[in-house]
């Protein structure tokens, strides 16, 4: 299963990459149910998200998820635990979300911005990385 979270820019930019990302992936890449984005509580996030991945993992036909608010680094690194990524919005950077080296950086800018890519490039990278990695 695809698993992209993403941090950092402001939540319309991270909506944004969002919907693009699943407008692209029909059916089978959908949002991960967000938790109020005003509960800051890593414990309470990170149990939230662990009990919606635990149930999306039971579901064959999907083929990804996208965490489009992940505010907190339990969150970041429950993601990277099952094989997910982050990814950095354009905007200002999270202020708990440590930036990986590796981690893309995008915009909801469409052809991308500087050295933001856009979504759709975003996600061809990683599908050839995934694709590399078998």
């Amino acid at each position: 299963m695809i698993l992209i979270g993403l941090a950092g820019g402001k939540a319309d930019a991270r909506a944004e990459v969002a919907k693009r990302l699943e407008q692209f992936g029909g059916r089978h890449l959908l949002p991960l149910p967000g938790l109020d984005p005003k509960n800051r509580h890593p414990a309470t996030r990170v149990r939230y998200l662990q009990e919606a991945l635990n149930g999306a993992e039971k579901n064959r036909a999907l083929g990804g998820l996208i965490a489009h608010d992940v505010t907190t680094q339990a969150e970041a690194d429950e993601i990277r635990r099952r094989g997910g990524v982050i990814w950095h919005v354009m905007g200002p950077p999270s202020e708990s979300v440590v930036m990986e080296r590796d981690d893309p950086k995008v915009t909801a800018m469409q052809g991308g911005c500087r050295h933001f890519l856009d979504a759709m490039d975003a996600f061809a990278e990683h599908l050839l990385s995934i694709a590399a990695a078998h």
